[in-house]
Order: C-alpha cells, then structure tokens, then sequence
C-alpha cells in the first residue's frame, strides 16, 4: 500500500508521514518606526525592520467577522512530526544520514484534505507545492543551531542528510493530489543516493540526443 512505510529496498527510502502537510514557517518582515514623524511626508523619521512570525492559521468569527489567529504554531509542529517520523524509520532499519555533500534524489507526494465544496481536480491552489516540499527538506537536514565538538566533527548531521543542498534529483511519485478514503492526509517521502539514478538518467538523455542527430 502507498500509504505505508517499506523497509529500504534496492537502496530506496519510502517513509510514510500520516498528518496534514503543511508549509515551511517562512517570516515576513514588518516595519516599525521610531523618533516620530517626518513633517514634510508624515513617515518615520526612523525606521526597523523586525521578523513577523505567520506560523497561525486565519479564520472569520462568525459573530463578529473579524479576521482572528488560531493553530498557532501548526506549520512547526508537522516539521516535528515529519523529523521524529523519518528518524525512527532510520533507527528501525540501522540507517544512517547520507553523509554531508553527498548527492541525494529525493520525491515527496503530498495528499492534501479536501473541502467539501471544493470541486477542483486536483489541490492547485495554496499552499504550494514548493513550499511544502521545502517545509520536508528543511525538517529533515541537520539543526541551523548545530555545533561542532572539539575535535571538529559535526554533533548533528541531520535526520536523512546533512543540508538539503544535497538534493539533485526528484523521485517519482512526486507532487500533489487530493486526499481520499483509500489515500489518508500525509506525505510518502522516497529517497536514495543519486548515484542510483544518474547513470540511468545520463544514458537516457545521451540517447535521445543520438535519435535527434
């Protein structure tokens, strides 16, 4: 069944993550002004940037119809589940990260929930797929608060790669379709090391590039 992990096989990954995808919790930027206004244009005389967490959903109070924040922290924990969920899957198959610099192909196929007046074939609307396939990329490498031993060796070298600048290739199945009865809210995360596909690839394209002479 999709919908399930499998031991690795012939070098290749397929994790399952039941849950609802959601995108990375990227910052907006808001601006904050100090020491009153210009007298001239009514702008700030001064002005600061600072980071404005959007990690919350946003919905209607049907009384009120005031926009109101709820969900907080959503986007945060389905990266915490995604993590916790590849790692047990490496430490129940005794695998270990790829190791840093070391090419990775990777496909993510998302099943989204559907609401009931939806009537698209399939999810193309927000979020998009790039963030939800960044959302997974980023759960899955090493800690940006990392730090490295005396000797010099890094303590964390990520759940299944070092950095997601690995990642050089897509894996089918990739992409994004509804959820369903049969196919549950989740993500099916396949992965192995590049070197398995690459020459496959490479002679593919050389062929082509031979019948179009």
């Amino acid at each position: 069944m999709i919908c399930e992990s499998h031991p690795p096989q012939d070098g290749v990954y397929r994790i399952w993550v039941p849950g609802i995808p959601a995108p990375y919790p990227k910052k907006d930027v808001g601006i904050i002004g100090y020491g009153g206004k210009c007298r001239a244009c009514g702008k700030p005389k001064t002005q600061r940037l600072l980071p404005v967490d959007k990690d919350y959903r946003t919905r209607k109070d049907p009384i009120t119809g005031k926009t109101q924040k709820w969900d907080k922290g959503y986007k945060r924990r389905w990266m915490a589940l995604v993590k916790s969920t590849v790692s047990s899957y490496m430490s129940r198959h005794c695998l270990d990260p790829f190791p840093a610099k070391h090419p990775v192909a990777m496909g993510t196929l998302f099943f989204m929930p559907q609401a009931k007046g939806n009537k698209l074939p399939y999810p193309s609307q927000k979020p998009d797929l790039d963030n939800l396939r960044y959302s997974i990329w980023n759960a899955l490498g090493k800690d940006s608060k990392s730090k490295k031993r005396a000797d010099g060796i890094m303590i964390d070298n990520g759940t299944l790669y070092y950095d997601d600048s690995q990642i050089v290739w897509t894996l089918s199945p990739d992409g994004m379709l509804w959820a369903s009865d049969r196919f549950p809210s989740g993500v099916l995360i396949t992965a192995c090391s590049a070197d398995r596909v690459s020459d496959r690839i490479i002679e593919a394209i050389t062929m082509g590039a031979e019948d179009d002479v």
